[in-house]
């Protein structure tokens, strides 16, 4: 799946949407806007990408790249889980505190009420990210393993 309509489709579906008519019903939004982001024929704002991916229980990050936890469940399809600090030192993702940095950049952006860049947006899950990973250092995040 390449494409931002396809993974919405399947999120539906997967979610137990057998139409975009009762999909759209259930998120409160008109028929037209919702079949024009499936079909494709209409960009995804910001707040409407971010109420379809809690409403389908996928991340935004699956739904706009393939990556991440999608209708499955599965976060298999990041291609690299190695990150790159700017001073060159390498360390392992953490994917479950990536998630947790998204979820909570995304409810700051919605707390916001505004759209914000994609580059912003990645921004402020780097700074979630790092901070929650400073965070568990101390001890005061617990890991769910």
């Amino acid at each position: 799946m390449s494409h931002l309509n396809t993974r919405l489709k399947a999120a539906r579906e997967a979610a137990g949407y057998k139409t975009a008519a009762i999909a759209a019903e259930a998120l409160g939004v008109s028929y037209s806007t919702y079949a024009s982001h499936e079909n494709g024929s209409r960009g995804v704002s910001r707040p409407a990408l971010t109420q379809y991916a809690k409403r389908f229980k996928v991340t935004t990050d699956w739904l706009l790249s393939g990556k991440g936890d999608g209708p499955d469940g599965d976060a298999d399809d990041y291609p690299n889980t190695r990150l790159v600090s700017a001073n060159g030192s390498d360390t392992e993702l953490d994917l479950e505190l990536f998630d947790q940095a998204t979820h909570a950049a995304d409810m700051i952006i919605e707390d916001y009420g505004r759209q914000v860049s994609l580059e912003k947006r990645h921004k402020l899950i780097q700074q979630q990210y790092r901070r929650l990973r400073a965070l568990r250092s101390k001890n005061l995040v617990k890991d769910s393993k």
